[in-house]
């Protein structure tokens, strides 16, 4: 339901934003088609540090990706432009599953509030700001690395205790009924 009428609005979208969403299956943008090197450096140094990673900082991704020769391309490598790609190649297969099994946590808790039919109608609202926050993040988490900005990344870690807070106290209040 809610597909059909997010492609009718498209058209309604600021120009910029509409015209960017146009290239997004077009390989000849060199947006796009200069992520696919970047993509595979990233893998590749993730398949020789696959439990461990290579540590915390984009920074130091940078660096290892340099010194291990993975990355051959004449734009810059800025940052993995895929969140789950950053975190494996930071911390590993074991911490993209525990950021995996946290945010998911999350937010199934804000969807079972949501879902619940006695709980404090403020929270279950604030529960779904919340989910919907997370999965916006996390969607665009696909295509690019939205916390290359340190603003982004305190938004998400805010808005990920607040969605678990508001879900905790409304099922808190209908455990209270």
């Amino acid at each position: 339901m809610l597909v059909p009428i997010g492609l009718a609005a498209l058209p309604l979208l600021p120009t910029p934003v509409y015209n960017r969403i146009l290239t997004i299956f077009n390989f000849s943008d060199t947006s796009i088609s200069s992520r696919i090197p970047v993509y595979e450096a990233t893998l590749e140094l993730i398949g020789d540090y696959p439990m461990t990673g290579v540590g915390l900082g984009n920074q130091l991704l940078k660096q290892m990706i340099e010194k291990g020769g993975y990355y051959h391309n004449v734009t810059p490598f800025i940052h993995a432009h895929d969140i789950y790609l950053q975190i494996a190649a930071e911390m590993g297969l074991f911490g993209l599953l525990a950021f995996l099994g946290a945010v998911m946590s999350a937010v199934c808790r804000g969807l079972r509030a949501v879902a619940g039919r006695t709980g404090d109608p403020a929270l279950r609202g604030i529960a779904a700001a919340g989910v919907a926050g997370l999965a916006g993040i996390l969607f665009f988490g696909l295509v690019d690395y939205p916390w290359s900005y340190p603003r982004v990344m305190t938004i998400f870690w805010i808005l990920f205790g607040v969605t678990i807070t508001a879900a905790r106290l409304a099922g808190k209040n209908e455990e209270d009924l």
